[in-house]
C-alpha cells in the first residue's frame, strides 16, 4: 500500500506563512505592549507618590509659617511685655490659617495664648492682680511648650 501525499500549493502555502507572520508579529506588538503598559504605571504611580509628596511638603512650609509667626509673636509677650504691630498682624494671620492647618488641639492652645494676651492689653500697668499673673504665666508656659504643642503636626513624613 502505498501512500500518496498531495503537495500544498503555492498560494495555500503563501497564506499560511502570512498567516503565521501575522501571529508572530501580533504577539511581540502585544507584549510590547504589555511591557510600556507596565512602565507607564509605574510611572504613574512614582508621580502620584510625589505628587503626595509635594502636597505634604506644601502643608509643612505653611504650617512653619504660622508656628514662625506664632512663635515670634509669644516671644515678644514673654520677653519685651509688649508686641510690635508687624508683629501682632502676623499673629493675626498665622490665626486665620491655623484654623484650617491644624488640629483642634493646636487651635485651642492658640485660643489660650490670645485670651491671655487679650487679658494683659487690658489690664497694662503697674497693678498684678491674679487674672494678669495668670495670664503671664500661661504666655510663659506657651513660650517654654510651644514645640511640644506644634511637634506632632510639624513632622515631615518619613519617606522624604
Amino acid at each position: 500500500m502505498a501512500y500518496e501525499f498531495a503537495f500544498i500549493s503555492w498560494e495555500a502555502a503563501a497564506t499560511l506563512a502570512t498567516g503565521f507572520a501575522a501571529v508572530a508579529a501580533a504577539w511581540c506588538v502585544g507584549k510590547n505592549q504589555i511591557a510600556i503598559q507596565k512602565r507607564q504605571t509605574r510611572i504613574q504611580h512614582e508621580l502620584q507618590k510625589l505628587e503626595a509628596l509635594k502636597i505634604k511638603t506644601d502643608l509643612f512650609d505653611r504650617r512653619m509659617t504660622v508656628y514662625l509667626a506664632i512663635d515670634s509673636w509669644l516671644a515678644e509677650w514673654v520677653l519685651r511685655g509688649e508686641v510690635r504691630k508687624e508683629t501682632e498682624i502676623a499673629f493675626y494671620k498665622a490665626h486665620d490659617q491655623a484654623t484650617f492647618l491644624f488640629g483642634p488641639e493646636v487651635r485651642s492652645a492658640f485660643l489660650d495664648w490670645y485670651r491671655a494676651a487679650q487679658v494683659l492689653r487690658e489690664h497694662e500697668g503697674p497693678e498684678q492682680s491674679a487674672q494678669v499673673l495668670e495670664a503671664r504665666q500661661t504666655l510663659e508656659r506657651a513660650f517654654k511648650d510651644r514645640r511640644a504643642v506644634f511637634s506632632a503636626e510639624l513632622e515631615m513624613p518619613a519617606s522624604i
